[in-house]
């Protein structure tokens, strides 16, 4: 993995840090031969002060943040969540997340050897509609 790179996760990984609470969420970088990642988890434990839902929510949208920072500096970068997500027996005995720990994605950041090509996607107008209160 270029030098570079692991620059532009080290910055990334340490806004995502500084952006999330304690407690909320937390990034936990890794390395790769020919790119990195990192794994999103929401502690979702009792809190007198945060719900769950605005916890999870929340370690969502550092993976939001990541993504879109990676892809600001040239990286491609993807988010997937798959099986892992919700296999408790996987993501407590090989990943180490306690019970009350939920995975929220896993960030892949690298360079893409091939021009990624557009996937189908839904038409955005059969999705939506007005709303008239």
């Amino acid at each position: 993995m270029p030098a570079d790179a692991v620059g532009v996760v080290d910055r990334v990984a340490q806004a995502v840090a500084d952006l999330v609470v304690e407690d909320v969420g937390e990034l936990v970088a890794v390395g790769a031969r020919r790119g990195c990642g990192g794994l999103i988890r929401a502690r979702l434990g009792e809190d007198a002060q945060i719900p769950a839902s605005e916890r999870f929510s929340t370690a969502s949208c550092a993976c939001l943040l990541l993504l879109q920072a990676a892809q600001a500096e040239g990286y491609g970068a993807q988010w997937l969540t798959g099986w892992p997500a919700y296999d408790r027996e996987f993501l407590e005995g090989t990943l180490g997340l306690a019970g009350d720990e939920q995975l929220v994605g896993t960030i892949a950041i690298g360079t893409p050897a091939v021009e990624v090509p557009e996937r189908d996607r839904p038409d955005a107008a059969a999705l939506l509609a007005d709303w008239h209160p």
